[in-house]
Formats: structure tokens, sequence, C-alpha cells
């Protein structure tokens, strides 16, 4: 329950931070583009700006597993 009350005290552009370091597997997170495409997507449904265009940029990159996943989010 602590992790949950922790998360409840995130700003949406904590959560934005959270997926970079797991788009690029910074500040000690494993690179995980499915759960950076996860947390970008809090974001753009919080109207986050950057997050659209990470997720936008995510979706063209075709060597990624995760471009269409990305995509589809961006379609809403």
């Amino acid at each position: 329950q602590a992790g949950v009350s922790f998360l409840k005290k995130l700003k949406v552009n904590d959560f934005y931070e959270l997926a970079k370091c797991y788009e690029y597997g910074e500040n000690g997170v494993q690179q995980d583009l499915k759960k950076a495409i996860e947390f970008y997507s809090l974001c753009v449904y919080q109207e986050h700006q950057k997050a659209a265009w990470q997720l936008y940029f995510l979706a063209q990159d075709k060597s990624s597993n995760f471009n269409e996943e990305a995509f589809q989010i961006l379609e809403i």
C-alpha cells in the first residue's frame, strides 16, 4: 500500500520523467519500452504535449516491436 500512496503523490511530469527513464534506460532503470509507453500514455491522457511527441517518435520507430501500440494510443 505504501507504493500506491507514493504514486498518488506524483504529478504528470513525474510520470513523464519516469517514462523517459524506461525509454532510454537511465538513472538505474532498466530499459523497457513497454513500460515507457504505459507511462507516456498516462501523461497523454492528461494532455502532456511532450509525452505525445515521445509516443509519436516511438510509433515512427519501425525497429521497435511497440510502435503499433504507441500509434494506437495516439489515435484516441
